[in-house]
C-alpha cells in the first residue's frame, strides 16, 4: 500500500469514481482503506465537508472540525487530576472525535456507534486500534440505550458530540431510527461511567442551557450529582457545511456547583492554551473569551454573556435604567394558541426578533404569534416600550430573551423573569420621547406631502420648493458625510465642493460611486472570506458569476465590484435571516441594523444605475455637452441621496479603524491599541484607545461595531496613504495586478498622486486567494 501525498484529494478523486448509487462516505472510505490503508481523520474531515457543499446528500450527519477535536482532548487533560487514560463515547457517530481526542491523549477509548455503517466507518481511520467499538443495531426502544453488561470498566473521561436534535441515518439506508437519544440520556449514560473525579465533556448547542436552566440542572444534580463547571463556546460556523448554530463544549463533573466558567474557543491555538491554563488556575481574564465566570443560573451561553454585556453599556449610555417587565403588567401570548383578541394600549412583541413591536397588531393566524403586555400606564408609556424595543439596544435585549437555534424565538419563560431598562426621569421622559418622535414623524409626513403635490402638479415646482425650504431649514449634507468612512466621505465631500462645472461634477460624482463599490465590495469579501466553509460555497459562485461576464478581480472594473457586491450581498441577506448568529461572527458585529446596511439590496442597485449613467454620459468619450452633463448631474445626485437613505448615520455605529503602529501595550492581563477613528473628512482623525482580544494588524484598517470586543479585518485593497505627523491622508483602492511590480492602487479624492503600484506580497496573496478554487 501507498500513502497518498494529499489523503483529501484521493479521497475526493475516489467519490469521482464512483457510480451515483454507490457514492456514499461509507464506500469512499472503504475503498481508500483497501488501496492505500486507514483514513486519516483530518482528510476524512476535509472530504466530508466539500462533500456536504456539493449538496450531495452522501456526506456525515455531522463533522468534527481537527481543532475542534484538539481542544476537547486539552480541555479533557486539563480538567482531569491526572493524565487521562480512558474515554467513552456514548454517541460516537463516524468515530471524527472519539478517534482524534483517543490519538491526542494517547489513551484507550470505548464508543458506541448507532449502525453497523458507523462502526465500520469510526474502523477504518486512522488511530482506530486505540478505540474498543460497541454496536447495537436494534436497541429496545423503551429501553434503556445502553446495555449495562456491555459497559466497559469506569473511565477518567467522558467525550461525546450530542446529536443535537438531528436523527441518525440507518447504515443500510433504511430510515431514521425511532429509539430515544436525547441529550439527557446520553449524558446520563456517559456520566454514569465515570470514575469519581471524572468529567463529562460534551458538545452541545445554546438550546442545552435553555432546557437545563432551572428544572435540567436540578435534576443533573439530584439524579446524577453532576453540575456544570464550564462552558467553551464554539463560534457560529465551527461546524459548516452540516449546521452553522453555535455550540459550546460543556464539562460536567459531580459535586460541581457555584460560577459557571465559561469563554470562546477559536482556530487559535494561543488563546486556546490560555482559555484552559486559566481554567486550571480558576482564573478570570482581563478578556472575558479567555476566561470568565458567571452565575450558574444567569448563565445561557457566552455569547448571551457578551450581548448582556453590551446591553448594559448602551443602557448606561442612554441614562436608563433596570425594571422587573413583570412589574409593569401582564404578559400573555396573542395569536397561535392564546388570545386572538387586539388590546388597546397593549404593547405587542414579535417572536422573532426581525418583527416591528407595536401598540396596534394584525395577530398572525399563522404558525407565528407575539408577546403581549397590557401596561400599568402609571408606570410606562406604551408608545415609548414599543419604540424602544425597535431600536438597535431594544432588538439586542429581544434577542437576549430569545430561544433556539436555528430560529431563535423570544421566550415566554425568559420574559417573564426579565427586566427592561427604562429613563431615569420616569413617565415624564417617556413622554417627552414619544412627544418627539411624534414630531419627527410630523416632518416626515410634511416631506411626503410635498413629494405628492409635486408629482400631482409639475408645474407648480417653484412654488412647492420654497415650501421645502421652510421645512428643510439647513442642508446638512455636509454633517452626514462626516459620519462616513474616511474611504467614502473623502470622496463624496468633492462631489459639493469642487468646481462648479457640471462635467466636473459628474466625474466627481462618478468616482464616489467607483469608491462605493471597491470599498463595500471589500468589506463583504473581507467578512466571507475569513469563514472557509462560506468562502467555499461562495468564491466559485462569483469566480462562475464574474466569468460569464468576462470580469475578473485580478483586473477589477466596475462591474466586477458591481457583480461582486450582488453576489454577496444576496447571501448576506440570505445569512441574516436563516443564521443571524453566523453573519454576526463572520462581519463581528451583532447590530442588525449594521448587517441590513452591509448587505443592502439598493447597493447593487444604486451600482448597476450608477454603471450605466457612467458608461452613457461618460465613458471613454470625453467631456459631454453641458445640458446632458447638468442632467447627468441630477440623476447621480438623486443615486447619493438613495445611498444617504440607506446609511443614515449607521457607519457610527460600525466604525472604520487604523491602528496606530508600535504603540499597543499589555499590562494587568490586557491588550490595548491605540487607533485611529478614520471617519468624515476632518484629518488628523481622531484618536482613542481600544480593548482587544487579539492584535490589530497594523499594516491593515478594521471595522469594530460599538461595544464590540472584536473587529472584522479588512482585506488590503483599500489602504491609507500619509502620515498623522504631516496630517496628509490619502485612500487608496486595489484596481489591477500588475505582474510581478504588484498591484495598482488608485485615488480618487483630488491626491496628486492619483496612482501607484504597491509591491505589499499580502495584497497579491489577497488577490490570488479570491480567485484559487477553494480547498
Amino acid at each position: 500500500m501507498t500513502t497518498p501525498d494529499d489523503p483529501a484529494r484521493r479521497l475526493w478523486e475516489l467519490a469521482t469514481e464512483l457510480r451515483d448509487g454507490e457514492l456514499s462516505v461509507e464506500n469512499v472510505t472503504r475503498v481508500y482503506q483497501r488501496e492505500h490503508g486507514p483514513v486519516p481523520p483530518a482528510a476524512l474531515y476535509k472530504f466530508s465537508t466539500k462533500l456536504g457543499r456539493a449538496g450531495s446528500g452522501h456526506g456525515v450527519d455531522h463533522v468534527i472540525p481537527p481543532w475542534v477535536a484538539e481542544f476537547v482532548a486539552s480541555a479533557a487533560a486539563a480538567v482531569s487530576p491526572a493524565k487521562p487514560e480512558s474515554i467513552f463515547d456514548p454517541w460516537a457517530g463516524g468515530g471524527l472525535l472519539t478517534v482524534p481526542v483517543a490519538s491526542h491523549l494517547s489513551a484507550w477509548a470505548v464508543a458506541y456507534c448507532y449502525s453497523d455503517a458507523a462502526a465500520e466507518m469510526l474502523e477504518r481511520l486512522e488511530g482506530a486500534e486505540r478505540v474498543t467499538v460497541l454496536r447495537e443495531a436494534e436497541p429496545e426502544e423503551d429501553g434503556d440505550l445502553f446495555d449495562e453488561t456491555k459497559a466497559a470498566a469506569p473511565v477518567d473521561v467522558v467525550a461525546c458530540s450530542l446529536p443535537w436534535g438531528m436523527r441518525p441515518r440507518r447504515g443500510n439506508g433504511g430510515g431514521p431510527k425511532s429509539f430515544d437519544a436525547s441529550e439527557d440520556t446520553l449524558i446520563a449514560a456517559g456520566c454514569r461511567r465515570l470514575k469519581p473525579g471524572g468529567a463529562g465533556l460534551f458538545l452541545v448547542t445554546d438550546k442545552f442551557f435553555i432546557r437545563h436552566r432551572a428544572d435540567g440542572q436540578e435534576r443533573l444534580a439530584e439524579e446524577l450529582g453532576f453540575g456544570l463547571e464550564a462552558a467553551f463556546e464554539l463560534p457560529a460556523g465551527t461546524f459548516s457545511p452540516s449546521t452553522a448554530v453555535t455550540a459550546h463544549l460543556i464539562v460536567l463533573r459531580s459535586g460541581a456547583s457555584g460560577p459557571v466558567f465559561t469563554g470562546r474557543a477559536t482556530e487559535d491555538r494561543d488563546r486556546r492554551e490560555t482559555l484552559l491554563e486559566n481554567l486550571k488556575a480558576g482564573r478570570e481574564d482581563r478578556d472575558p473569551s479567555l476566561g470568565v465566570a458567571v452565575s450558574a443560573e444567569e448563565f445561557r451561553g457566552f455569547t448571551h454573556f457578551e450581548r448582556r454585556q453590551q446591553l448594559d453599556l448602551q443602557v448606561r449610555r442612554q441614562g436608563l435604567e433596570w425594571v422587573s417587565l413583570a412589574s409593569l403588567g401582564d404578559l400573555s401570548i396573542a395569536g397561535r394558541g392564546g388570545d386572538s383578541g387586539d388590546r388597546p394600549g397593549a404593547v405587542y412583541i414579535p417572536e422573532h426578533e426581525a418583527g416591528q413591536a407595536a401598540t396596534a397588531i394584525d395577530l398572525p393566524t399563522g404558525p407565528r404569534r407575539v408577546h403581549r403586555l397590557d401596561p400599568d400606564t402609571e408606570k410606562v408609556n406604551p408608545e415609548y416600550l414599543a419604540t424602544w424595543l425597535n431600536t438597535p439596544a431594544g432588538r439586542l435585549w429581544r434577542r437576549s430573551h430569545s430561544a433556539g437555534t436555528a430560529m431563535p424565538m423570544l421566550s415566554a419563560s425568559l420574559l417573564r423573569s426579565a427586566d427592561v431598562p427604562l429613563p431615569r426621569g420616569g413617565l415624564a421622559v417617556q413622554n417627552e420621547a414619544v412627544a418627539c418622535r411624534d414630531a419627527i414623524a410630523a416632518l416626515r409626513r410634511e416631506v411626503d406631502e410635498l413629494e405628492t403635490k409635486l408629482w400631482a402638479k409639475p408645474a407648480a415646482a417653484a412654488d412647492i420648493r420654497v415650501l421645502v425650504k421652510k421645512v428643510n431649514h439647513e442642508d446638512r449634507f455636509d454633517d452626514w458625510v462626516e459620519t462616513l468612512p474616511f474611504p467614502l466621505a473623502s470622496v463624496l465631500r468633492g462631489t459639493r465642493h469642487g468646481g462648479d462645472a457640471p462635467n466636473e461634477r459628474v466625474t466627481r460624482k462618478v468616482h464616489f460611486f467607483e469608491a462605493l463599490g471597491r470599498f463595500v465590495g471589500t468589506v463583504l469579501l473581507s467578512g466571507f472570506t475569513a469563514h472557509d466553509p462560506s468562502w467555499a460555497v461562495l468564491g466559485p459562485k462569483l469566480q462562475t458569476a464574474l466569468g460569464t461576464k468576462n470580469l475578473s478581480l485580478s483586473r477589477s472594473t466596475f462591474g466586477t465590484w458591481k457583480v461582486t457586491i450582488d453576489i454577496l450581498s444576496k447571501a448576506g441577506r440570505t445569512m441574516l435571516n436563516d443564521e443571524p448568529d453566523l453573519a454576526a461572527e463572520l462581519f463581528r458585529v451583532s447590530d442588525r441594523d449594521v448587517l441590513q446596511m452591509v448587505f443592502a439590496k439598493r447597493h447593487p442597485d444604486v451600482l448597476g444605475r450608477a454603471n450605466a449613467i457612467r458608461n452613457s454620459a461618460v465613458g471613454h468619450v470625453g467631456r459631454t455637452p453641458e445640458a446632458r452633463a447638468i442632467e447627468t448631474d441630477r440623476q447621480l445626485e438623486a443615486l447619493i441621496g438613495e445611498v444617504r437613505e440607506t446609511y443614515g448615520v449607521l457607519w457610527e455605529r460600525y466604525r472604520l479603524l487604523a491602528p496606530v503602529p508600535g504603540q499597543m501595550s499589555y499590562r494587568n492581563g490586557r491588550l490595548t491599541q491605540p487607533v485611529r477613528v478614520v471617519t468624515g473628512t476632518r484629518v488628523p482623525f481622531a484618536q482613542e484607545a481600544v480593548e482587544t482580544p487579539t492584535p490589530m494588524d497594523e499594516e491593515k484598517l478594521h471595522l469594530r461595531g460599538l461595544d464590540e470586543a472584536r473587529s472584522l479585518e479588512l482585506l488590503p485593497l483599500v489602504k491609507l496613504k500619509g502620515t498623522p505627523a504631516a496630517e496628509q491622508n490619502s485612500c487608496y483602492f486595489y484596481d489591477r495586478v500588475e505582474g510581478v511590480a504588484g498591484c495598482r492602487f488608485i485615488a480618487y479624492h483630488g491626491t496628486e498622486d492619483g496612482e501607484h503600484t504597491d509591491d505589499d506580497p499580502a495584497v497579491m496573496r489577497a488577490v490570488t486567494s479570491l480567485e484559487e478554487e477553494p480547498a
